[in-house]
């Protein structure tokens, strides 16, 4: 888990391999008491993320440096071990999919997605600062949303 923060003014630049852009600007922007649109998130390519990289934790600690340092950029890397020891639980969720299709082979006409997830926050920060939804985007509990995708 890496990040590189720049804080100057009122302008801050992250840098990393995250999933959570509008986390991230949100949470940055109360922290460094400035608005979210002053909060640039520069994404590099995450191969394997797996939703670790939607929680904020490592940003946060390379903006926290950076603020103290302003006008200097300050990259944080946390070992492997300092991730395993400081991951956050993962709930189980599941995720059914069932597909209608007509009689005309190869057609799919329907999609009904169903997610279900346990209710324990997936982002320590949710509560903390009113987030609407976990960053990887799916409310605690579930919901039901269908789709017409003629193909």
């Amino acid at each position: 888990m890496n990040a590189t923060a720049l804080v100057s003014g009122d302008r801050i630049e992250v840098w990393g391999s995250v999933q959570a852009q509008t986390a991230i600007q949100n949470v940055m922007a109360h922290i460094a008491g400035t608005t979210p649109d002053k909060v640039a998130v520069n994404t590099s390519m995450l191969g394997g993320g797996l939703g670790r990289r939607s929680e904020v934790d490592f940003v946060l600690d390379a903006v926290l440096l950076a603020k103290a340092i302003p006008g200097e950029p300050v990259k944080v890397m946390w070992t492997r071990e300092d991730d395993v020891q400081n991951g956050k639980y993962r709930p189980l969720t599941v995720n059914r999919r069932p597909t209608l299709t007509p009689r005309s082979p190869g057609r799919s006409i329907t999609w009904l997605a169903d997610r279900r997830r346990e209710p324990t926050p997936i982002n320590t920060l949710d509560q903390h600062f009113n987030l609407q939804e976990s960053a990887s985007g799916m409310p605690a509990g579930g919901f039901f949303m269908p789709r017409m995708t003629p193909t």
